[in-house]
């Protein structure tokens, strides 16, 4: 497979916004409506409609990139190294359209956020870390992917630790609390941390750090759940 248009992911990927957000608006506005057995099911819904759009994205820059990587092996093959070289150079972008599409994911929390709608973006800061782990970290190129990522994970931190929230006792519980009832299951979020830095650890140290001083942080909120 021969990739010669640069541009169409970012093509793909905007066909789906406008029904992604539509659909979010109407289960968030249904839930009053409609009712549920628990605050886990709606906010389990909420994942399950977010990573179900989310995924499309991730896997079409990822069919990209194999086939910009297939055009690699046939390149050094039949024209060698050199020809071979300048197949990534000019046409790897697996970074770049990560970024692109972390970026976008994140603009859209902040809007939930703002518009009121907490446990929305909430989705979306969810699924996005569990989708922002590369398939393969050693085609990144510095420094696009890096950059979103330091992005997604002082949002973290700005929610997990607003202010001088964790420095009493009771604020500290409370805001666990409230970070439960907005989505937050910090367990799971330690999990999806943990392939993340796994992940990168041997390719970028210094973003594996940054998700470490992440899980430091969820590590701490977690000694206030009841």
């Amino acid at each position: 497979m021969i990739i010669s248009q640069r541009g169409r992911l970012s093509c793909q990927r905007t066909m789906t916004w406008p029904l992604m957000w539509t659909m979010l608006f109407l289960s968030w506005h249904l839930c009053g409506v409609r009712g549920w057995s628990s605050t886990t099911d709606m906010i389990q819904a909420h994942y399950l409609l977010v990573g179900r759009y989310m995924q499309q994205h991730f896997d079409k820059a990822w069919v990209l990139a194999s086939a910009v990587r297939a055009e690699y092996e046939h390149a050094l093959k039949l024209r060698g190294q050199a020809a071979a070289d300048h197949v990534l150079q000019t046409k790897a972008t697996y970074g770049d359209d990560l970024a692109t599409i972390v970026g976008n994911y994140l603009g859209k929390a902040d809007q939930f956020f703002s518009d009121g709608h907490p446990q929305t973006g909430v989705a979306v800061l969810m699924e996005l870390t569990k989708m922002t782990a590369p398939r393969d970290p050693s085609s990144l190129r510095c420094c696009s992917f890096q950059k979103q990522l330091n992005h997604l994970l002082n949002f973290w931190q700005r929610i997990l630790q607003p202010g001088g929230v964790l420095r009493s006792y009771s604020s500290a519980r409370q805001h666990v609390k409230d970070l439960e009832v907005s989505g937050v299951d910090l367990n799971v979020l330690m999990h999806r941390f943990t392939k993340l830095r796994n992940t990168l650890q041997d390719y970028n140290p210094e973003s594996a750090s940054n998700i470490q001083d992440v899980m430091d942080t969820v590590t701490r909120l977690l000694q206030f759940r009841d």
